[in-house]
């Protein structure tokens, strides 16, 4: 049982003889098959998630910063004998 050659599908030479034109062709063939515009779209729409989730993070400190200032402001009115 041999191994299977495959074939160069642009020019149809096996794969063990490509010359340099055909692997730049194949390269071609490839690079046609990925879409365009929907990748950057995608992209885009993936950097936005991120700058979302960033802004949501920065708010989240935020409300914690100030909720620490809260309760350093109230405890000791909590912990103080409110009859004296």
């Amino acid at each position: 049982m041999g191994l299977a050659v495959e074939n160069c599908t642009p020019c149809g030479q096996a794969a063990a003889s490509r010359s340099d034109a055909c692997l730049r062709a194949q390269f071609r063939a490839n690079l046609e098959e990925i879409p365009g515009p929907e990748r950057f779209l995608r992209q885009e729409t993936i950097g936005d998630t991120m700058n979302a989730l960033d802004d949501k993070v920065a708010l989240h400190r935020e409300i914690v910063e100030v909720t620490e200032q809260l309760r350093d402001s109230l405890l000791p009115m909590l912990l103080t004998n409110p009859k004296q």
